[in-house]
């Protein structure tokens, strides 16, 4: 019988080396979270969703934070259910994308759909939901 507690702790070490892997702008690491073929859907507030199919879409998620100076994801809340080798989780992230003196700031909730391979638990689903944005002046 699986244990909940690892799971949890496993799903958990996912999201955050999702998060992880953007901030780094690591292909390989962005790609690892993903079961072959699975999907990133992004929901923005003013356009309709893109989605991105792994590995070869989520190849170009470095290259789109690469405009910025650095990037800092932040988890907060993480929920998930589990079910065998299947689960659903929602994350919480303040995704900090800084130029220059500037802040912008995303305001993201994902909704993932999990399932447990032979090397771990991987995102079959991961749709981030940006709920609002907000841009700060930073001092460097």
């Amino acid at each position: 019988m699986p244990d909940a507690t690892a799971d949890r702790i496993a799903l958990r070490n996912l999201v955050e080396t999702y998060a992880h892997g953007c901030d780094a702008r690591d292909e390989a690491v962005l790609v690892s979270c993903f079961v072959d073929g699975g999907t990133l859907v992004v929901h923005w507030l003013d356009r309709d969703a893109t989605t991105m199919i792994a590995p070869d879409d989520i190849r170009r998620i470095p290259r789109t934070l690469g405009a910025y100076d650095r990037t800092l994801h932040f988890i907060g809340n993480h929920r998930a259910h589990i079910d065998g080798d299947d689960g659903a989780g929602e994350t919480y992230c303040f995704a900090h994308h800084i130029s220059g003196t500037s802040d912008h700031v995303m305001a993201i909730r994902y909704e993932d759909t999990y399932r447990r391979t032979p090397d771990g638990w991987k995102f079959v689903v991961r749709e981030l939901r940006l709920e609002w944005t907000e841009d700060r002046p930073v001092t460097r």
